[in-house]
């Protein structure tokens, strides 16, 4: 019987021991669960605020980046139509020199197209400074213009000599004059041509890669958030599955 009786105390010690450690047991794992949870809310918070934060980022850049392009664009346009209206005047300026020659037999004539002459002459040079400066700031080369100038100065020059020949009183006063201009406008003209074009198709160029680096910045970002995600959502899978 007291045998009996140190053995039963012997048992119960060990189904004490036995229950104590399935108690710690189930105390770890509860610890482990808790622990698991609070590091998946901890991590869906900075989650969240790093996504937010990227989103925001990321936006603000977008948005930025679109002002800037908007604003490049516009300077563009601007250049192309004022080399088209430098283009303009200039023919004018031609046309207001014939118009010199031919109907200037009449004072008053002579002294409205020979204003209308001088003006459009004025115009287009400072048009022609106006641009170069726009050019400048767009980063394009501006050898041209400074050509284009530098013929138009002479051209004045010989017009304006050619017109000390000019007699009211002889109908074919013109033609002599004509004759000692003859042909110097030429390449001034199609230097001005060359100039609108080239400016044209650089403005093309820009705004058309402007807008593929736009839309490849737009993309790339997408993929970012994408990969993001894909990355966040496995991560959250894995902690759900160890919990």
């Amino acid at each position: 019987m007291h045998y009996n009786g140190k053995n039963k105390c012997k048992w119960k010690d060990i189904n004490d021991r036995r229950k104590n450690i399935i108690i710690r047991g189930e105390v770890m794992k509860n610890n482990s669960i808790k622990g698991n949870l609070l590091f998946l809310v901890v991590f869906m918070l900075v989650f969240i605020v790093g996504m937010g934060t990227f989103t925001y980022n990321s936006l603000n850049s977008t948005a930025s980046q679109g002002q800037n392009d908007v604003a490049t664009v516009n300077k563009y346009i601007d250049l192309v139509d004022n080399s088209r209206n430098i283009q303009v005047t200039f023919k004018k300026q031609v046309q207001a020199w014939k118009d010199l020659l031919l109907r200037g037999l009449d004072q008053s004539k002579y002294n409205m197209y020979l204003s209308q002459f001088t003006g459009y002459n004025n115009e287009v040079l400072v048009g022609l400074a106006g641009l170069k400066t726009s050019m400048g700031s767009l980063g394009i080369d501006v050898d041209l213009v400074d050509k284009v100038s530098t013929e138009l100065d002479q051209l004045q020059i010989n017009y304006t000599t050619a017109l000390k020949s000019y007699d009211k009183t002889n109908k074919e006063s013109y033609k002599i004059v004509d004759t000692l201009v003859n042909g110097m406008d030429k390449l001034p003209t199609n230097d001005m041509d060359t100039l609108v074009k080239s400016i044209r198709d650089k403005s093309t160029t820009q705004i058309t890669s402007m807008n593929l680096e736009s839309k490849n910045k737009s993309k790339q970002l997408e993929l970012y958030l994408f990969v993001i995600i894909i990355i966040s959502v496995c991560l959250i899978i894995d902690r759900k599955s160890v919990v």
